[in-house]
């Protein structure tokens, strides 16, 4: 995929994530993983650091090469505000810890 398609499809991940409220904190959570992933990809195409046909799913799927590489191309805290985002998953989004709603705004926060 190009950086524009990934670029589109992460404005309208974020269309919709402005449509949800604390309530929908899981549906918050996802969308801002999904839209993180299309933005890291967004960039990684239009630096040409990847091709468009090799697109950047989740931070736990990188190898250190390919993590070091990453961070160099787009910087440490992008990659660190995915591994947060995709952090809260496995608590907030399929299972059942308190504190949802803090975390879905914590992950609105980091994806901006």
């Amino acid at each position: 995929m190009k950086a524009e398609q990934h670029r589109a499809r992460a404005e309208r991940i974020e269309r919709s994530l402005a449509k949800l409220s604390a309530a929908d904190a899981e549906a918050m959570i996802e969308a801002c993983m999904l839209a993180s992933s299309q933005w890291i990809n967004a960039g990684l195409h239009a630096l040409g650091v990847s091709a468009d046909e090799d697109d950047f799913i989740h931070p736990f799927m990188l190898d250190g090469r390919q993590r070091q590489a990453l961070e160099h191309a787009l910087g440490a805290k992008v990659l660190r505000a995915a591994d947060t985002i995709e952090g809260y998953r496995p608590f907030f989004v399929r299972g059942d810890d308190p504190g949802a709603s803090h975390a879905a705004g914590r992950a609105l926060e980091l994806l901006d």
